[in-house]
């Protein structure tokens, strides 16, 4: 299972400061993998940037800040 969260405004390989606390909780869950995007270049129509880019492609779950419907089929 994948878990994307929102990146770090100017580091894309660090979590938002917004979601470090479930971001160390599921660090904790071998089971899972995680993966970050640049939520705000996304929202501005730029494409889709995920670290690390070799990630899981199966079933996920988003964990961040909302999206309009077309961006979350974006995602």
């Amino acid at each position: 299972m994948l878990i994307l969260f929102p990146s770090d405004y100017f580091n894309l390989k660090e979590v938002d400061s917004a979601y470090v606390a479930e971001y160390e909780a599921v660090c904790k869950i071998p089971d899972y993998n995680i993966a970050f995007f640049n939520y705000d270049a996304f929202v501005l129509g730029e494409p889709l940037k995920i670290y690390p880019k070799d990630f899981y492609t199966g079933d996920c779950i988003y964990r961040g800040w909302m999206l309009r419907p077309d961006q979350y089929v974006g995602l």
